[in-house]
């Protein structure tokens, strides 16, 4: 995340226009998929809280999405939307129903951590490097692989047993059979795959001996390759949308939820457009912008957005902190 951050104090220190720095944050990925800054700008929906063990990716999802919410809310509209969550809001005019039209703009929206830092030529040699460690290692990273794969197999069937079965039922699912809602379970649950080859290390350690020597055996072989070897050339985290149709949005009974009420299109809440009604967009691509929230925040005549970094003081508290 201190790419982010350095995003943020950089697009102060140049005077970026505030339109264009709202729109790379709520939808980089969709607008400039191909400019990096743009990608990593996008770190301010990524740097949601998290947790790589929950075993209910179900409720998961449903707390990022509250969360990409509630945030863009409070710091781009000066709003605290959150309220609507759960009921109408009591003392703004937004309405529950509202407040799920508006989180429907992130429903699909995923978190990658591995796209490469590097751009140009620099990664078109890293990727080249690569491929000739790869080529040459592979041998070797078979032999590995062949005797950690019933280790993985083993420990993998028991980590899927720990999730609740709505979630389980999503990601056993095959590819060809899963919808939306499916392929986003899928997706988040390979964060609970990190790690997996040091756990089944680990197993092949206290159960196998002679399976455990000789991998360690492949693995001095392995590191004999390391002038070989690219250095890691960093990684950018960032936000993407799974494919152009996305998980249905519904309106939740007092917030929980697996508590489904009506089904919901996205759409602005009517006291944040000026007035005027909620917006509807059939269209699942580029959501967020520019028809998206990035356009109700940058909206002419729209005075929540300049008011938020007005009075926060934002931009000499960067400055300052950046000359120091």
């Amino acid at each position: 995340m201190w790419r982010y951050r350095d995003y943020v104090i950089r697009a102060f220190n140049e005077d970026k226009p505030y339109d264009r720095f709202i729109k790379e944050q709520l939808a980089g990925d969709e607008l400039w998929p191909n400019e990096q800054e743009a990608l990593i700008a996008t770190g301010f929906l990524r740097g949601y809280p998290d947790e790589i063990n929950a075993r209910d990716l179900n409720l998961k999802k449903q707390e990022i999405a509250v969360d990409l919410t509630n945030t863009t809310g409070s710091v781009f509209l000066a709003t605290t939307v959150g309220c609507a969550n759960c009921h109408n809001h009591k003392f703004d005019k937004i309405s529950q129903k509202e407040y799920f039209q508006f989180q429907a703009f992130f429903i699909n929206a995923s978190a990658r951590d591995d796209v490469p830092a590097a751009t140009g030529g620099a990664l078109t040699d890293y990727q080249q490097r690569l491929a000739r460690y790869n080529e040459a290692t592979r041998e070797v990273r078979e032999q590995m692989d062949a005797l950690l794969k019933p280790v993985i197999e083993k420990l993998e069937a028991d980590r899927l047993q720990g999730f609740v079965p709505q979630t389980r039922a999503s990601i056993e699912k095959p590819e060809s059979e899963r919808n939306a809602y499916d392929r986003w379970i899928y997706h988040r649950n390979l964060w609970t795959l990190t790690g997996r080859t040091r756990n089944a290390e680990k197993e092949l350690k206290t159960k196998n001996k002679d399976a455990y020597a000789k991998y360690q055996e492949l693995k001095s072989q392995l590191k004999s390759f390391d002038a070989l070897k690219p250095k890691d050339p960093g990684y950018v985290s960032t936000i993407f949308e799974l494919g152009a149709d996305a998980p249905p949005t519904n309106v939740l009974a007092t917030g929980i939820y697996d508590r489904l009420l009506e089904e919901v299109q996205p759409g602005f809440p009517a006291a944040l457009a000026s007035g005027e009604a909620a917006a509807h967009y059939a269209d699942r691509q580029l959501l967020r912008a520019p028809h998206g929230t990035g356009e109700l925040d940058c909206k002419p005549g729209n005075p929540l957005t300049a008011r938020v970094v007005r009075e926060s003081g934002v931009g000499p508290v960067l400055r300052s902190r950046n000359r120091r």
